[in-house]
């Protein structure tokens, strides 16, 4: 069943990403470096909504939003949505306080952002907020603990290839305790890290 968005944006868009969790909110990012997130109603096969945004300073690429509440100092209980643009950097947009935070930055434009809610760096513990995944154009894939507001990465995987090349991702999605990383250059290949101790197997396409 196809429905339609009464959604109006100012610019060509670069990523959609829909909530896992109950609440029907849907972020679009765009060309002009505007993260829309929508809190969708539907009415007569329509899905309106009232929108709230923030910008990036370059086109934003990718987008994710948190499936878990984050557990803050102060026991408070909020939403939180992720973005990663050409400008370099990833941002967090916390929901229910309307705040704009930079989370970190990378070399080159960010292409992947994912909010990995299982994956606690420094705890065992599944109820701290999870761990943010960010792969940019320079290769190299950075997991920031959100507890923390260093700006400084708490793991970084640096994609290499054979050779005088480095390798380039084309892709990459984190299904927690495994993160599945795909490359086009030199070789085409898929490698499956395991997040609970980054060792890998490494599966070659011909």
């Amino acid at each position: 069943m196809q429905t339609k968005l009464a959604l109006t944006l100012p610019d060509a868009i670069t990523s959609v990403k829909f909530t896992r969790a109950d609440s029907n909110i849907l972020v679009v990012t765009t060309w002009d470096g505007s993260v829309h997130i929508t809190g969708l109603v539907e009415k007569q096969d329509t899905f309106f909504g009232q929108s709230l945004s923030y910008k990036h300073e370059a086109p934003a690429l990718c987008a994710d939003i948190s499936r878990v509440s984050f557990i803050t100092s102060t026991n408070d209980k909020d939403g939180r949505v992720f973005s990663g643009s050409c400008d370099l950097s990833a941002r967090c947009y916390i929901l229910e306080r309307g705040e704009q935070q930079l989370i970190g930055q990378h070399d080159k434009p960010i292409q992947i952002i994912q909010h990995i809610d299982q994956m606690n760096i420094y705890s065992s513990s599944s109820e701290l907020g999870g761990s943010i995944m960010t792969v940019g154009w320079d290769n190299v894939i950075k997991f920031w603990d959100m507890r923390f507001s260093n700006q400084k990465p708490a793991v970084m995987l640096s994609i290499s290839g054979t050779g005088f090349q480095r390798g380039r991702v084309s892709s990459a999605d984190a299904s927690y305790p495994y993160l599945s990383v795909a490359e086009s250059v030199p070789d085409v290949r898929i490698s499956t890290y395991d997040l609970r101790k980054f060792s890998h197997l490494t599966v070659r396409f011909f």
